[in-house]
């Protein structure tokens, strides 16, 4: 089993906002009223930290051949299996996006647009079939290559690290 840990994201704070807010009022009622709520309370808001401090990652199961995504809340691993079939090899590409969004224009002009670039390291399986498979898009170089390294090692198949080629083939370039 191949596991990395992309560590946290924040993928929760607006839940965990609103359920910390409903803890602490669960909470406060329950001095002025029951006990019971007090302690419904703090158990709302425990959940709430949990939420705070959940995490996301990739998990490779080698031996039944799939794969998922999760989140983990709490050390309960949330995210459904999918299965990718005979493998090939393995590769890491760099992809970038450009993200369109309405913007508000400091001088009146009709149709502002304003627009992001979104990098990702993506871990793709190439199968027997030719087919490509993205398991998943890190946000950090440094995590893609670990998942990289580790599919090598544990599932014996060639990989292919495309922007570490583009970063040799650059510096020789400059020379």
């Amino acid at each position: 089993m191949i596991d990395v840990n992309e560590g946290r994201k924040n993928m929760y704070l607006i839940q965990g906002i609103f359920v910390l807010i409903i803890g602490t009022v669960f909470f406060v009622m329950g001095f002025s009223s029951m006990i019971l709520l007090s302690f419904l309370g703090a158990i709302i808001v425990a959940l709430a930290v949990l939420m705070f401090t959940a995490s996301n990652g990739l998990q490779i199961d080698t031996e039944l051949n799939r794969y998922r995504q999760y989140a983990n809340i709490g050390g309960y691993y949330n995210g459904g299996w999918t299965d990718f079939g005979l493998v090939e090899s393995a590769q890491l590409v760099l992809t970038s996006e450009n993200i369109y969004r309405a913007g508000m224009a400091t001088q009146s002009r009709a149709n502002s647009m304003s627009s992001s670039i979104i990098k990702t390291y993506d871990v793709q399986f190439i199968l027997k079939s030719s087919k490509v498979i993205t398991i998943f898009e890190f946000d950090k170089y440094k995590h893609a290559k670990q998942v990289l390294k580790k599919i090598e090692e544990k599932m014996e198949i060639p990989v292919s690290n495309q922007i570490a080629e583009k970063m040799v083939a650059n510096r020789r370039f400059r020379r």
